[in-house]
């Protein structure tokens, strides 16, 4: 969650005017939040193997499956998501003619936005929801500026349907099949953006498609199944360690000094990829990260990172709503409501999100338990 309040602290700082002058490389804690999602998927599908001896589709005891995956990641991301789009098209069918509604932070300072047509918010929304969102930015299709944010959902929602599944069929065939095939999606992710440069002209593409991005979602899994299977005990914590520290300052240093180079485009994915993969080893490690842990448990990270999501869905058009106002206004401004509307949502949407998910798959734990027990009887 520490780790989650930094990344999502570069991404806020970034999209805000002024801020962002000393952060111009903010958006790639993106990337950090892509390491997170791979590495935190992967060993729940390998555990569930390692007990069962397969991976299924449907729910089995209310153990861990397929199914049940997918079912606990709709609950957690969903609800959310769709209260956010509510507020939106309701807000775009009041406001959206308004010059502040989409005033992009990143054009002239207290620009007035163009109009956002109610079509093309439900179009926006509806992408939204659909995990395709990425894909009409990658191709650069105009969409709701509002909602430019939500490609990175997409990547994720998209990366999480495949690879449930993708992870399950290589699981049977031994950890060494899943290890080789993983390793060669990386290389051919990494080697992507490379290929379909063209001296710039492929900048969306290479940003916003799941393809360049996958690497490090990918690199994360691979760790989560090191470290599920016991892998990384058999590093020396030095190693760890120092792998660990100039992970961190690569990755610093793509934030601090790194803007719209093409090194963004042209081997930033994979640093991070690699920093991300780096430092969450260590974390994760006893015998190191001791200090690492300290001070990502610091409570105002831990508090960000465990509202992390909400503040990501809720920072940006709030970025743009306050640009028309001075910045001295705006930016503190939009951050706070940021963060207020954040809280709201963690306790009035997500967690009560979860708690019925966990409810229901206790209930239906416990049917499937008496059906046995009756037919035992």
């Amino acid at each position: 969650d520490g780790l989650r309040g930094v990344a999502i602290a570069a991404v806020v700082l970034f999209h805000f005017p002024v801020t962002r002058n000393y952060l111009p490389g903010g958006l790639f804690g993106v990337g950090l939040f892509f390491v997170l999602s791979g590495f935190l998927v992967t060993p729940i599908l390998a555990e569930q193997f390692d007990r069962r001896g397969r991976v299924s589709l449907g729910d089995f005891w209310g153990r861990v499956s397929l199914g049940d995956f997918y079912r606990r990641r709709a609950w957690r991301l969903l609800p959310a998501l769709g209260a956010f789009l509510l507020v939106f098209v309701l807000a775009d069918s009041l406001f959206g003619r308004s010059g502040w509604f989409a005033s992009n932070p990143f054009g002239p300072p207290h620009q007035p936005g163009a109009p956002v047509p109610i079509g093309q918010a439900l179009l926006g929304s509806g992408a939204a929801l659909g995990y395709a969102y990425n894909f009409f930015l990658a191709h650069s299709v105009s969409m709701p500026s509002p909602l430019g944010h939500l490609w990175t959902l997409s990547v994720e929602g998209q990366f999480y349907a495949a690879w449930a599944i993708g992870a399950a069929f290589l699981l049977r065939r031994g950890p060494r099949v899943l290890a080789a095939v993983t390793c060669s999606l990386i290389a051919l992710s990494a080697v992507a953006p490379f290929l379909a440069w063209d001296h710039g002209a492929a900048q969306n593409w290479i940003y916003f498609s799941t393809g360049p991005r996958v690497q490090q979602l990918l690199a994360g899994a691979l760790l989560g199944e090191m470290w599920s299977r016991g892998a990384l005990r058999r590093v020396p914590a030095r190693v760890l360690s120092g792998t660990a520290a100039a992970g961190t300052g690569a990755i610093a240093y793509l934030m601090l000094e790194v803007g719209n180079v093409p090194l963004k485009y042209l081997g930033a994915f994979t640093i991070v990829a690699a920093g991300g993969c780096a430092l969450v080893a260590c974390l994760v490690d006893e015998r190191s990260g001791k200090v690492a842990r300290r001070l990502l448990g610091w409570r105002p990270l831990v508090w960000l990172g465990k509202r992390s999501y909400a503040v990501y869905l809720w920072h940006w058009p709030l970025a743009e709503w306050t640009n028309e106002l001075p910045y001295a206004i705006g930016v503190p401004l939009g951050i706070g409501c940021s963060l207020v509307a954040a809280e709201l949502s963690w306790r009035i949407i997500e967690l009560p999100a979860q708690r019925l998910s966990k409810k229901r798959a206790s209930d239906k734990a416990s049917d499937k338990e008496e059906k046995v027990l009756a037919a035992v009887r």
